[in-house]
């Protein structure tokens, strides 16, 4: 897929832009999946291709041999849905969302040059209830051991130190995401300045402010966004020391990446190496290494604001959300009660016991 969209993140390895359509046995049928994703290549992202022919390959193998969508009919559906039951709620549920749309398309679409399956051949009654995916800040005791090291790291790296456990470029890593809730495919995209000292992430506005700048084309919500920071932070200092030793490296992809190395830019997978095998085993959570995630740090920022008092508008604002969604209840219902417990009863009880909003992460 790298080939065909050049937008797409670096912060994954090549194999993820790999799209296998061997696995569809019936040749018409895999003809017709490949024609469906060509139609889609305006419209999806690079990582989108794989990621959806892998969830649609649960409902697909369930089909006899020799059907295809010229073929299938409501029966074939039916014999599908118990055969589907042994996925996860979340495999089942995806795997015929997206079949469900691949099928409308084939029978509505203008585009489409057939073969045409039926109209409305899965019905809503079909899906099993989607997923609601809970937010999961740290728990407190492992906030506090963060904390420390994260203080402990910062003292030393603003020192000229090299500080414990982990790498000087991790370590500022794990303090921008710690202060500023992003994710962390918008960290590996943050921008330095180029070679006369034009554009980067660091931005400060004519009132002295200071923001950090997150370019739209490969964000998830595909929009530019700004997040607020300050000197007291420690994020400017952790930007402007990772500038420093990433003119060292190759500017990989001429893109002027802020976290790269030798070999490009950090990925994902390192990442979670780095957490889950180096920082783990200094933050005990009831006597176990507590194996945290990039994304926990954006719940728990997002937590620690709405505990304060922060209206929920102003933490989507802040973390870049389309959306907040709050079933039974106004949002800003939501954040008081969450707010409220939250200060009663620390943050591992709020998934369970308090009203939520479905975090669009």
């Amino acid at each position: 897929m790298t080939q065909l969209l050049s937008d797409y993140p670096r912060h994954v390895p090549p194999a993820s832009y790999i799209v296998d359509f061997t696995t569809l046995v019936d040749p018409d049928l895999r003809a017709q999946v490949k024609r469906y994703f060509r139609h889609q290549l305006v419209h999806w992202k690079a990582r989108t291709f794989k990621s959806v022919l892998n969830s649609l390959r649960h409902p697909l193998g369930w089909l006899p041999t020799g059907v295809h969508l010229g073929t299938i009919t409501r029966t074939h559906i039916e014999e599908m849905l118990p055969l589907l039951a042994a996925d996860s709620p979340d495999a089942r549920y995806r795997g015929l969302r997206l079949l469900r749309e691949m099928v409308e398309y084939a029978a509505t679409s203008s585009a489409w040059p057939g073969p045409r399956p039926p109209h409305d051949l899965i019905w809503s009654e079909d899906m099993p209830v989607p997923p609601v995916a809970q937010p999961r800040p740290l728990p407190l005791d492992v906030l506090e051991q963060l904390d420390g090291l994260l203080d402990q790291a910062r003292g030393a790296l603003e020192a000229g130190r090299k500080p414990d456990i982990l790498q000087p470029m991790y370590w500022d890593a794990v303090l921008i995401l710690r202060r500023t809730g992003m994710r962390f495919e918008d960290l590996a995209h943050l921008k330095m300045p180029d070679v006369r000292g034009r554009g980067g992430c660091l931005v400060q506005d004519s009132e002295g402010y200071w923001w950090i700048a997150i370019e739209y084309r490969l964000t998830k919500t595909g929009r530019d966004h700004r997040i607020p920071t300050r000197e007291s932070d420690g994020v400017i200092a952790a930007i402007r020391r990772q500038e420093q030793r990433a003119r060292e490296f190759p500017n990989h992809f001429q893109e002027n990446y802020l976290f790269r190395h030798a070999r490009g830019v950090i990925s994902g997978h390192t990442f979670r190496t780095v957490l889950q095998h180096h920082l783990a085993p200094h933050l005990l959570h009831e006597g176990k290494p507590y194996l945290l995630t990039a994304h926990q740090f954006r719940h728990t920022l997002a937590s620690e604001m709405i505990h304060q008092g922060v209206d929920i508008y102003p933490v989507k604002e802040f973390l870049g959300h389309k959306r907040l969604e709050c079933p039974g209840g106004s949002n800003e219902a939501c954040g008081r009660a969450r707010w409220r417990v939250g200060r009663a009863q620390g943050w591992d009880a709020l998934p369970l016991s308090t009203p939520r909003w479905d975090w669009v992460v």
